[in-house]
């Protein structure tokens, strides 16, 4: 189910910002929100990132902004017409945490690009959580069985490259 921003009320700051040709070509599901929202949770909870700093809210407007505009590249380099955000394109909000979030001194060992992919890799896995049963949960237990089942019946799961 994929709503187009211009009819994603949340976002009225983030409205004002894009162009008049981006809210018409590039469709950013509902999913797309909850990654960015649910990044910036992992964030606040990280123990790379300062809690006495904060996450800032700008984190998520910038993410989107980078999202946006990494997906419009995209279709413009294919030579598309209109395009959707995929996974693929969180690659471009790397930037974004890194400009946005204070990282303790672990983190900063472990560099800020490492850090943001950790943080991108968790609010994906939470999500997934989210649709599907915890792949560590999921043993010989009747939730795989029902899983097995779904993805046997023809139940789609879309994965963009």
């Amino acid at each position: 189910m994929q709503e187009q921003l211009k009819n994603q009320e949340q976002l009225p700051i983030l409205k004002q910002k894009l162009t008049e040709e981006q809210i018409k070509n590039i469709k950013a599901p509902k999913l797309v929100k909850d990654l960015v929202e649910q990044l910036a949770f992992e964030a606040r909870k990280s123990e790379y990132v300062d809690s006495k700093s904060g996450v800032s809210a700008r984190l998520t407007i910038s993410a989107l902004e980078n999202l946006i505009s990494t997906a419009e590249r995209r279709m413009l380099i294919n030579g598309e017409e209109e395009t959707t955000v995929r996974i693929s394109d969180f690659i471009g909000v790397i930037p974004s945490i890194t400009g946005k979030v204070e990282l303790v001194y672990e983190g900063e060992q472990e560099g800020t690009a490492t850090v943001a992919q950790i943080l991108i890799g968790k609010a994906i896995r939470k999500q997934f959580e989210e649709y599907f049963p915890s792949p560590d949960k999921i043993k010989k237990s009747q939730q795989k069985k029902i899983l097995t089942q779904k993805l046997s019946i023809g139940f789609l799961i879309t994965i963009w490259i």
